[in-house]
C-alpha cells in the first residue's frame, strides 16, 4: 500500500469521527464508502424532509440543489477527494445540525515492476522480491521437471526460495486493486564460486618470446591492469580484448576486477621474456598479439617440437597440423605453449569471430504503449498488460477474467485466446503455444572426444544464441546471432574446453523462454602413466607387487593373466617351479576415450631362483644378469619352506656344509661343483633335485687301509637325507680319498636316481647309497664303489626298484651289490660286475636276510662273483 495514501486516510478518518462525535451522527450516509478506489465513483447524499444539504469538494461549495458528487480520475493518475457535508434546518437562523467530512481516493496508477534479485543457495536461489511504492506481491513458482506449481501472496522485502531448473512470476497488486506489470526470475546457469575473471594468458614461466594479455570474465565484469607495479584499480589500463605486453625480463602483472554487485578481486602473475626466435608456424610472425586462424585453418607444428593447449606443459610431438574449426558467432581463444627442451614458446591462437550486434528488436504484438503488452516469462506463465479488463481461454476452455500471467506447462502443444472489449472491437486474439522444444547432440554426461552439433528439430521458434565458455554467456537477445540449422563445434587435437550455449525462442514476435546446454569437449591426451616399476627391474626371484600412478582411469594389462590384486596395487605372483615372463601394459583413459601413450615393461618373474656362475667377475645377486660366483653365497640366501631353483654353469666350488630345509632344485649347464672334503648337503625334510652336473669331492692324505669292516655310522656322508626326497638327474658324481664312508646316507626317504654315473672311492670301506627306512629307484644308471670293502647298496627296512642299470665293485676283499635287511627288491635288466686283487673270492653279488626278498627280477646278469645271491643274517 502506498504509505502516503493510507496516512492521509487515517487522519481524514480521524477527523470525520471527531466531526461527528462532536455535532452527533451524520443524518445521511453516502452511497460509497469513503475509500481507495480504481474507477470513477459517483457518490450520493440522501436529506430528511425539512433538512438542507450543502456539498463541498476540496473546499470548493457545489450547486445548492446538488446531492451528489461525481469523482473520477485519469488513467496512470491518484487523486484523493474531500467531501464534506453539511445539514442544517430549512428555516433560516436555526443551527447546523451536522457536518460530516469523507475521503475518497481515486488511484488509476499502476503498481511499479516487482524488482527481483538473486543470491546463490544450496541447489538453487534465494530471490528477494522487492517493490517501489506500496501493494501486496503475489508470485507463482513452477519446477518444470517435478511439476510443482507454487503461489503466495507476501509484503515487499520477502523471499522465495527458487530451485535449479525452476522460474518465479510476480506482480503487484495495490489496495485500489490496480495490478502492475508482472517481471520473472528463471534460475540461470550458474558460474562456479570465485573469481569472476581468470588470466589464460601470460602464466607463470619463463618464455621466448613477448606475451599476450588474454582475459575470460562474466559478464558485467571490468577488468583492470597494470605492468609497473602500480594499483590497477587507480591508474591501470581496462581490458578490452587481447593486448601486447611490450616488457622483456622479469615482469609483474597485476590485475583488480570488479564484478557487477561491485565487490573487488584482484589477481597476480609473475613471469619472464627472454626472446629466442619464434619457430615458424604458418602464417604467424614475432610480435602478432594473436594468431588468428578464422574460419577453419591447419596450422603446422614443426618436427621436434612439442606442444600443448591451456597450462599443460608440452608433451605432444609435432611434426604435424592442428585443425583449427570456428563455431558460428563464437570468438574462441587457445593459447598454444611450444617447446623444443631448451626455449619454450607461449602463442595466443583465436578460431572464429564474435557476432556483429546490430539494434534490432523482437516485434511485439503491438506497437503503442496503449496497447495490450503481452509477454511470456520462463515459457509457463503469459501475461497480458492492459489498462482494460481482458479476458482469456485456455485451449478452447471456458473464458476467465484475466487476474494475473496465465500459466501452462507446455508439455503439449497449447493456444491462448484472449480479448478485450476496449481493443480491436474485442476481436478475439491468438497465442500459439507449442511445447517446449529440445535441444539435441548434447553428449551424454555432458562431455565428449569427439565434434558436438546442436540442434532444435521440428521447432517453429527462431532462435537467437549466445556461448560461452569458461563463464556462462550473456543472455541472447535479438541482436544476437541467428541459429540455422545447428552449431557444430570441434577444438584442436590436444585441447580442451568447455561450451556454454543459450538460446532465445521468439515465436510471432513474442519471446517464450531461454534453451541451454552445457557440454565440455575434450581432446586433451591423459598424461603418461606411471607403470609404478623401476624401469632398471627386469628379473626378480620374489613377486613383483607395483602401484600404477597417474591421472584419470588407469588401465593395466598383464600377460600371463598369472597375478593377483591388493586394492591398488598389483603382484606379479609367479609360478613355482618355473620362471614366467611378464608384460606389463600401462595407460591412462580419461571419460571421454582419450588415451595416453601406453607404457610397457617386460618382467620375469622366476621364483626363488638363483643363478650362479663361477665366472662371474663381479659381486653378484644371484640374477641372470649378475649371477654368484659362489655356490656357497647361493645357498646361503636359501630360506623358507618353498621350492628354490638354482642354476648352475661353470665350475664352482663349494666349501662348507649346508642344511637344506627348503625344496631345492640344482640344474646345471656345464656345470661341475667341486666339494671340500668338509663340506656336503643334510637335506632335512624337504626335497632336493640335481639335474646335470657333475659332482666331485676328493680327500688328501695317507693311505691308512684296514682289514677289517670299519663302521660308517658316524662318517659324514656327501648327502645326508633325513626325512627327505632326493632326486638325481643325468648327472656325474664322484668322491674319493675318504677312510670309509657312505655317498648317500638317507633314513625315512625317497631316493632316486636317473640317467647317472655314480663313482664312490674308500681306503676302507665305502657304499653308495646307505638307506633305511626309505624307498630308492635307480634307472637308466651306472654305479661303480672302489674299496677294501664295499657295498654298492645297503638297505635296512627299505624297498629299492633297480632297471637297466649297472651296478660294479672293485674290491681288496670283499665286496657286494646290494646289502638287504628286511628289505625288498625288484631287479630289471640288471649287470653286476665285480673286480679286484683278492685270491679268495667268496663274494655274493646280492646278500638279504630272512626278512629280505627280490620281489621280482628279469634279466640280471652277474659277471665276477661267486654266485649271485646269499642269505643269512648280520
Amino acid at each position: 500500500m502506498k504509505p502516503a495514501r493510507w496516512c492521509g486516510y487515517l487522519i481524514n478518518a480521524a477527523l470525520l469521527a471527531l466531526s461527528c462525535f462532536a455535532l452527533d451522527r451524520p443524518l445521511s450516509a453516502p452511497s460509497i464508502n469513503p475509500g481507495v478506489y480504481n474507477t470513477p465513483c459517483l457518490v450520493s447524499f440522501t436529506r430528511e424532509p425539512g433538512i438542507r444539504l450543502s456539498l463541498f469538494l476540496d473546499g470548493t461549495p457545489l450547486s445548492p440543489d446538488s446531492t451528489s458528487v461525481y469523482l473520477e480520475g485519469t488513467e496512470g493518475e491518484e487523486i484523493t477527494y474531500t467531501v464534506q457535508a453539511v445539514f442544517t434546518p430549512i428555516e433560516p437562523g436555526l443551527p447546523v445540525l451536522s457536518v460530516s467530512e469523507y475521503v475518497w481516493t481515486i488511484d488509476r496508477k499502476k503498481p511499479a515492476r516487482p524488482v527481483l534479485k538473486a543470491v546463490p543457495a544450496e541447489e538453487g536461489w534465494q530471490v528477494s522480491l522487492s517493490l517501489s511504492g506500496e501493494g501486496m506481491l503475489s508470485w507463482c513458482l513452477y519446477h518444470r521437471f517435478t511439476g510443482t506449481l507454487a503461489r503466495d501472496t507476501v509484503l515487499p522485502g520477502s523471499s522465495v526460495y527458487v530451485p535449479n531448473g525452476a522460474v518465479l512470476c510476480a506482480f503487484a497488486i495495490d489496495s485500489a486493486g490496480n495490478r502492475g506489470p508482472s517481471a520473472s526470475y528463471a534460475a540461470p546457469v550458474r558460474n562456479e564460486a570465485g573469481s569472476p575473471f581468470r588470466v589464460l594468458n601470460p602464466v607463470p614461466g619463463m618464455w621466448a618470446n613477448t606475451q599476450t594479455l588474454l582475459i575470460e570474465s562474466i559478464p558485467g565484469t571490468v577488468v583492470l591492469w597494470s605492468l609497473d607495479g602500480s594499483d590497477p584499480l587507480l591508474s591501470g589500463q581496462v581490458y578490452e580484448g587481447p593486448v601486447l605486453l611490450d616488457s622483456g625480463g622479469v615482469t609483474t602483472l597485476r590485475l583488480c576486477a570488479r564484478d557487477a554487485s561491485g565487490t573487488l578481486w584482484s589477481e597476480q602473475v609473475l613471469y619472464s621474456v627472454v626472446e629466442s626466435p619464434v619457430p615458424s608456424l604458418g602464417a604467424y610472425t614475432a610480435g602478432q598479439p594473436v594468431l588468428e586462424t578464422g574460419d577453419f585453418y591447419e596450422l603446422p607444428i614443426p618436427e621436434g617440437l612439442r606442444y600443448s593447449f591451456g597450462d599443460t606443459l608440452p608433451v605432444l610431438p609435432g611434426g604435424k597440423n592442428i585443425l583449427f574449426s570456428a563455431v558460428r558467432g563464437m570468438l574462441r581463444y587457445f593459447p598454444l605453449t611450444l617447446s623444443d627442451g631448451i626455449d619454450s614458446w607461449r602463442i595466443i591462437c583465436s578460431s572464429g569471430r564474435s557476432h556483429s550486434t546490430s539494434e534490432k528488436t523482437v516485434s511485439r504484438s503491438s506497437s503503442s504503449t496503449d496497447d495490450p503488452s503481452i509477454s511470456i516469462h520462463g515459457w509457463h506463465f503469459i501475461a497480458i498488460d492492459y489498462r482494460f479488463p481482458v479476458f482469456y481461454s485456455l485451449d478452447d476452455g471456458s473464458w476467465n477474467e484475466y487476474t494475473g500471467p496465465v500459466f501452462s506447462d507446455r508439455n503439449r502443444n497449447s493456444v491462448l485466446d484472449w480479448y478485450s472489449p476496449a481493443w480491436k472491437s474485442g476481436e478475439v486474439q491468438r497465442i500459439n503455444l507449442p511445447a517446449i522444444p529440445a535441444v539435441t547432440g548434447i553428449p551424454e554426461k555432458g562431455m565428449t572426444g569427439g565434434p558436438v552439433f546442436l540442434s532444435i528439430p521440428d521447432s517453429p521458434f527462431a532462435y537467437t544464441y549466445t556461448v560461452g565458455t569458461l563463464y556462462a554467456p550473456e543472455s541472447p537477445s535479438a541482436a544476437s546471432a541467428e541459429l540455422a540449422s545447428g552449431l557444430l563445434f570441434e577444438v584442436p587435437s590436444g585441447s580442451a574446453s568447455r561450451f556454454q550455449v543459450r538460446y532465445l525462442a521468439a515465436l510471432d514476435g513474442i519471446v517464450h523462454g531461454e534453451l541451454s546446454a552445457d557440454f565440455l569437449i575434450d581432446r586433451k591426451t591423459p598424461r603418461i602413466p606411471s607403470p609404478g616399476i623401476d624401469p632398471q627391474l627386469v628379473w626378480s626371484r620374489s613377486p613383483v607387487r607395483f602401484s600404477p600412478s597417474g591421472e584419470d582411469t588407469l588401465h593395466v594389462e598383464i600377460t600371463p593373466d598369472l597375478y593377483a590384486r591388493d586394492g591398488a596395487s598389483y603382484i606379479l605372483s609367479g609360478a613355482p617351479g618355473k620362471k614366467i615372463d611378464y608384460r606389463i601394459s600401462v595407460y591412462a583413459c580419461d571419460e571421454v576415450g582419450n588415451r595416453s601413450e601406453t607404457v610397457t615393461r617386460s618382467i620375469t618373474v622366476d621364483l626363488n631362483a638363483i643363478y650362479v656362475d663361477a665366472s662371474a667377475a663381479v659381486p653378484g645377486d644371484g640374477s641372470p644378469s649378475r649371477p654368484f660366483a659362489s655356490l656357497d653365497d647361493a645357498l646361503d640366501i636359501v630360506r623358507g619352506r618353498s621350492l628354490w631353483r638354482l642354476y648352475l654353469q661353470g665350475r664352482s666350488e663349494i666349501k662348507k656344509q649346508h642344511t637344506i630345509l627348503s625344496d631345492l632344485e640344482l640344474s646345471g649347464s656345464d656345470a661341475e661343483l667341486d666339494i671340500a672334503p668338509e663340506a656336503g648337503f643334510v637335506v632335512s625334510g624337504s626335497t632336493m633335485t640335481i639335474r646335470s652336473c657333475t659332482v666331485r669331492q676328493s680327500f688328501s692324505g695317507p693311505d691308512t687301509s684296514r682289514n677289517q669292516l670299519p663302521v660308517v655310522a658316524a662318517a659324514r656322508p656327501l648327502f645326508d637325507l633325513q626325512n627327505a626326497v632326493f632326486s638325481a638327474i643325468d648327472c656325474n658324481v664322484s668322491s674319493a680319498g675318504r677312510q670309509s664312508y657312505s655317498l648317500v646316507r638317507a633314513s625315512g626317504s625317497a631316493v632316486s636316481f636317473s640317467g647317472c654315473f655314480i663313482s664312490a672311492q674308500a681306503v676302507e670301506y665305502v657304499a653308495a647309497v646307505d638307506a633305511k627306512r626309505s624307498q630308492v629307484s635307480i634307472i637308466n644308471s651306472d654305479f661303480s664303489c672302489s674299496a677294501h670293502d664295499a657295498s654298492v647298496l645297503s638297505l635296512f627296512s627299505s624297498s629299492i626298484v633297480m632297471n637297466n642299470s649297472r651296478f660294479s665293485v672293485s674290491v681288496g676283499l670283499s665286496g657286494r651289490i646290494l646289502e638287504a635287511w628286511e628289505s625288498s627288491a625288484i631287479l630289471d635288466t640288471i649287470v653286476f660286475d665285480r673286480s679286484g686283487v683278492s685270491v679268495d673270492n667268496r663274494d655274493s653279488a646280492l646278500f638279504l636276510d630272512a626278512k629280505s626278498c627280490i620281489v621280482s627280477e628279469k634279466s640280471v646278469v652277474n659277471n665276477g662273483f661267486w654266485k649271485r645271491e646269499t642269505r643269512g643274517s648280520r
